[in-house]
């Protein structure tokens, strides 16, 4: 029986159950819920998701798209004392869409980061081309737990998140056509170190490509990973699993 733990997904109440039936079809019986994005909004309806199912968590964040709207962190207070929450964020710093300024989303990032050491829970990292200033700004708040999510740079990036005590976490671009360096580069990542996601309703895996994504998706990028590791689907599901549990406390 195989049992996977998608890491990150942006849930919406329309059409959930049906989602949910479908993952649990193919054994993704475990998902934490992303508060980061459309500002608070987002973090609410996830704490509500995550309080009527029994293995669904949360986190809470405010995405660093947002951070032209938003200075602090002071808009999650009413959601930091709830049970099934895990891990403060998505957040960190977007070069890629450069949708807030970089100074406001240094700004805000920090502020995650001094409240997930001040609460003492992981941080689930938003890197897109910024992994050196992700990882420098991190390395001031250490010690420090959590996760690069979406993962997509090189080997000595992954080392460096490694080195301080953090998990990368693969989307489903590790089934893309054209990901052989990708590929390569994920081969190489102990597995301990390893968390699987979906990022749905984006970054759908082949051969869904097109399609919106869901956690059931999950699989086949599971399936992927087990090919490029030369293991078992089981195994693959066992350990990033168990990585997910340990790295949110459940």
């Amino acid at each position: 029986m195989i049992e996977l733990f998608d890491s990150h997904v942006h849930l919406d109440p329309d059409g959930l159950e049906e989602i949910l039936s479908r993952a649990r079809e193919v054994g993704v019986n475990r998902l934490l819920a992303i508060g980061a994005s459309d500002g608070l909004r987002s973090n609410t309806q996830a704490k509500e998701i995550a309080s009527k199912h029994e293995n669904i968590w949360f986190t809470a964040g405010i995405h660093p798209h947002d951070a032209k709207d938003y200075v602090n962190v002071d808009g999650l207070a009413s959601l930091l004392n709830d049970k099934k929450l895990k891990a403060i964020g998505e957040t960190g710093l977007d070069y890629y869409r450069d949708w807030a300024p970089r100074e406001s989303q240094q700004k805000l990032f920090e502020a995650h980061l001094a409240l997930a050491k001040d609460m003492s829970l992981p941080v689930v990292i938003h890197s897109r081309e910024a992994a050196k200033d992700c990882l420098s700004t991190i390395k001031k708040y250490l010690p420090l737990k959590g996760v690069f999510h979406c993962f997509s740079d090189d080997l000595k990036t992954a080392e460096e998140i490694i080195s301080i005590g953090f998990y990368v976490s693969i989307p489903g671009s590790l089934t893309f056509k054209k990901a052989e360096s990708f590929r390569d580069t994920v081969s190489k990542i102990p597995l301990e170190k390893i968390l699987l996601e979906t990022d749905a309703p984006y970054i759908t895996p082949e051969p869904f490509r097109g399609k919106k994504n869901e956690s059931a998706f999950m699989l086949y990028t599971a399936k992927k990973l087990a090919e490029i590791k030369s293991e078992t689907i089981e195994k693959i599901g066992s350990v990033t699993t168990s990585n997910a549990m340990e790295l949110f406390s459940i």
